[in-house]
């Protein structure tokens, strides 16, 4: 089975292709083999290679920047999702778009399921809703996508929360993070593999005509501050020997943070529907630290 994966060197894509099982023929195309800022290449690209799935892990995430690029973040994080829904409308296969919790607004105060009403707030969020949309739109009566959203993403390479927060560790006293915005992380590592699970399980219940769900959720198990998360990225780097003593994290309110845009106060996702259906628990979130951080240190 061919599986054409778009942002291969990034955080997450990276993971993607070291999880991939033996089976699968893995097409990998960072930005210089694909432009996501030209539809006519988009299309062009599947229909030449025919891949069975698109996984597509690229888009343009900084959420600040995004607010002064706009047509940029939605050409690659609208436009580009919906030419490739085009192009597997006309050839056939299949979408995996990884999307975010910036869909939703942030009022909740329990976990987003995966059905709730999206509101996004931000560039960066409507986006990545526009994106979902389109697929959804054009592939839905052909049951050829599916849409993983997640949260606060972190692993051992890239430009994450979790490395920033470790170098700071390393060369401060003392870090002032925001303690008023609640979310759940997700570790790269768990989400790689969540990722080739809905693959695998979709394929089965397709072989058998069997209906499947479109809208996943994932992150790791627990609801946490940016401030929790800090001072344990500390604490466990200390004693696993990555620093020699953690940085003092002072919790500090978002309004005293200069965010240049919107932030979510509460980002937790409701993952049970998808737990079910790959048969796979989520990891603690201090688990998932301690096995990043662990891969950092070898």
């Amino acid at each position: 089975m061919k599986i054409l994966l778009t942002g291969c060197s990034g955080q997450l894509g990276n993971e993607i292709i070291k999880a991939k099982p033996k089976n699968f023929e893995l097409i990998c195309l960072n930005r210089s083999k694909l432009n996501l800022e030209n539809n006519e290449e988009c299309l062009n690209t599947i229909y030449k290679l025919k891949p069975h799935w698109i996984i597509n892990s690229a888009a343009f995430t900084n959420v600040d920047d995004a607010e002064t690029n706009k047509k940029i973040a939605f050409q690659i994080n609208s436009e580009a999702p919906k030419y490739f829904a085009k192009a597997i409308k006309k050839v056939g296969g299949k979408i995996l778009q990884i999307s975010s919790d910036y869909v939703f607004d942030g009022n909740k105060k329990t976990p987003y399921k995966v059905n709730d009403q999206m509101n996004p707030q931000t560039i960066y969020g409507e986006s990545k809703f526009l994106a979902e949309k389109s697929i959804s739109e054009l592939l839905d009566k052909s049951n050829q996508y599916l849409i993983l959203r997640t949260s606060w993403l972190m692993g051992p390479t890239g430009n994450n929360f979790l490395l920033t927060m470790l170098r700071l560790h390393k060369t401060k006293t003392e870090i002032k993070v925001v303690a008023d915005q609640v979310g759940s992380m997700t570790s790269t590592l768990n989400l790689s593999k969540v990722v080739w699970e809905l693959i695998q399980k979709t394929n089965y219940r397709d072989e058998k005509n069997i209906n499947y769900p479109k809208v996943h959720h994932w992150n790791d198990e627990g609801s946490i501050t940016w401030h929790e998360l800090a001072v344990e990225i500390g604490e466990i780097a200390t004693k696993i020997g990555l620093i020699d003593k953690p940085a003092r994290v002072i919790p500090i309110k978002t309004s005293e943070y200069k965010f240049s845009t919107f932030r979510p106060k509460y980002s937790v996702l409701d993952c049970k529907s998808t737990e079910e259906f790959i048969n796979l628990s989520k990891r603690y979130w201090k688990n998932s630290l301690f096995d990043i951080l662990s891969k950092i240190n070898h």
